[in-house]
């Protein structure tokens, strides 16, 4: 981008002055309603009801297999957004009416524990409580349904927020590859625009375990489906889709397109977009939404970046941009910012928020395969270190012996194995925890040993080295 000629005319969003290139632009992008480049539509047409989700939220952990092997890096142990689901041309949610919060939580790393446990607390807006009368929903990878059921308990382990299993000490656990979904049933009794509700969830990985605190802005209609005070701008997550075809089946040049939906409360004005590389200066492209925006209370606008006004994209970097609705009259109202990165030629992008992708659990209120939770949920493994040390003196020619200690807090079982330069030189099976092992004969000299273990149904796998002098 910094050698794009255009990057001079872009807009200083701080001191907001606008080139004349970029008003002359703004008003060609208005002539190209219909083309399937930047477009506004109502809610009810191309965007009906869904999840609108805050950012992303990560924890970072020591991959396992790397500490073992003595190369340890960092890399996301777990991530997890939380949001809410919404109609807003059809003004839902209103006040009085029941409609469904959630949250999402992925296993992305490999820590030593084999995976994250995690627990919620749900602080909602004030005037949202929870509606009872309905059932909470689990999911794991998309398959769930009402509570109670396997490790889905209903309202009676909701206390002050905190929402807990059933076991593992209230606790649930995902490992690697998988995910949770959540939905909660609330109400409101009056509008909301914009309150921020927050799900603090505690982890715990055997790394730092910190607290994700996840956001998410709720705007709830007077009764009856009337506006709140003020519009808002709502992002899906995620809220760059990797797609071929844009929603008109017009092809996406880089092999994705951004949207968002504005709540415009019936008022006329503008809908646009904002492009940078700094979130400070850029590129911005808007048009009127006329009709879209006076004839509902919500409108979307979406783009494949293929426009006169933007510069050409290079992969491998990173652009910010965010939405925003100019009513008329009014002041600008900004959604919050969004990223991706743009992946090989046609390829699609990799956005933030949403990286982690859509939950799979469906409409609010159900999830995906059924009324129970399917598959086998990974068993969350404790950490587990290896010791060992000669037995007695080692003597060429002769079976000497090794003596091994296997520690983990949820106790150890299983075999081990000791190698030298990759060969087998003894096996032993644990017994408390220890195990020893009679080894080959070695030859006179320093040796160093690999001991490993393979884990068991409550420990991990985790490997030793020792060095033993044969005489």
């Amino acid at each position: 981008m910094g050698s794009n000629p255009d990057a001079a005319h872009g807009r200083d969003w701080r001191n907001g002055t606008v080139t004349r290139t970029l008003r002359y632009l703004a008003v060609v992008v208005a002539l190209l309603l219909g083309t399937g480049l930047l477009r506004p539509a109502p809610a009810s047409a191309d965007d009906p009801g869904k999840w609108y989700d805050g950012g992303i939220r990560y924890t970072t952990i020591t991959n396992c297999p790397s500490l073992i092997q003595g190369t340890p890096y960092l890399e996301k142990g777990a991530g997890a957004y939380a949001g809410y689901w919404a109609d807003p041309d059809s003004g839902f949610p209103a006040a009085g009416q029941t409609f469904w919060i959630h949250y999402a939580f992925y296993g992305m790393g490999m820590p030593c524990s084999g995976g994250t446990y995690f627990s919620p607390t749900i602080y909602l807006p004030d005037g949202v409580t929870f509606d009872t009368s309905q059932q909470i929903r689990c999911g794991y990878d998309g398959s769930g349904g009402a509570a109670p059921q396997g490790n889905c308990p209903g309202w009676d382990h909701m206390s002050g927020g905190t929402y807990s299993n059933n076991q593992d000490s209230g606790l649930w656990g995902v490992a690697q590859g998988h995910h949770w979904e959540f939905q909660f049933p609330v109400k409101a009794t009056h509008a909301i625009s914009g309150a921020d509700m927050l799900i603090a969830v505690r982890t715990a990985d055997g790394n730092n375990s910190p607290t994700l605190n996840l956001l998410s802005s709720i705007y709830v209609f007077n009764g009856g489906g009337q506006p709140a005070s003020g519009p808002q701008v709502l992002y899906d997550t995620p809220s760059t889709i990797n797609a071929a075809t844009a929603p008109d089946g017009s092809q996406t040049r880089y092999g994705f397109y951004s949207t968002f939906n504005a709540i415009t409360n019936h008022v006329g004005g503008s809908l646009g977009v904002q492009l940078s590389p700094n979130q400070s200066t850029g590129w911005q492209l808007e048009l009127p939404c006329g009709s879209y925006c006076t004839d509902t209370t919500g409108a979307s606008l979406w783009t494949t970046w293929d426009e006169a006004g933007f510069p050409t994209l290079t992969a491998g970097a990173t652009y910010y941009w965010r939405g925003y609705f100019k009513p008329t009259g009014g002041a600008i109202v900004y959604g919050a910012w969004q990223s991706f990165t743009v992946g090989a030629s046609g390829s699609g992008a990799t956005s933030e928020p949403g990286g982690l992708g859509s939950t799979g659990g469906g409409a609010p209120g159900g999830l995906s395969g059924g009324t129970s939770l399917g598959g086998t949920i990974t068993a969350i493994k404790a950490a587990a270190t290896v010791k060992a040390k000669a037995k007695g003196t080692l003597r060429a020619g002769r079976r000497g012996k090794l003596k091994v200690t296997v520690t983990s807090a949820r106790g150890a079982t299983g075999t081990v194995t000791v190698t030298e330069k990759g060969k087998v030189v003894g096996t032993g099976v644990l017994a408390g925890g220890t195990a020893v092992v009679r080894l080959k004969k070695l030859k006179a000299g320093k040796h160093k040993l690999v001991v490993s273990y393979g884990g068991d149904a409550a420990a991990g796998p985790a490997a030793g080295k020792v060095k033993v002098k044969v005489r």
